[in-house]
């Protein structure tokens, strides 16, 4: 069983490492153009903000923190059962 600090601690310590800065006014990236150009199996890379990227930004040597495959709009999934699985998760 947890302690009363464990349950005190891990939120507060959570909250620091995933906090971000104030975000500037505009984003970094055309959400509007990037709807048109993403395809399936396209992998998105994230540069995130909060202390933790910047921890993974410090181990990883790497300008990205996070990444994502698009797998598509759920509606041109052509398989139902597939269609079904990916709907659980969305």
């Amino acid at each position: 069983m947890k302690s009363l600090f464990a349950h005190w601690l891990i939120p507060k310590f959570s909250h620091f490492l995933t906090n971000e800065p104030p975000l500037i006014p505009s984003p970094l990236c055309d959400f509007e153009k990037m709807r048109f150009e993403l395809r399936a199996a396209d992998v998105i890379l994230v540069e995130g903000k909060s202390r933790v990227s910047r921890i993974i930004r410090q181990v990883t040597q790497s300008s990205w923190t996070h990444s994502a495959i698009y797998i598509g709009r759920l509606y041109d999934i052509d398989d139902t059962e597939l269609r079904v699985r990916v709907r659980k998760y969305y």
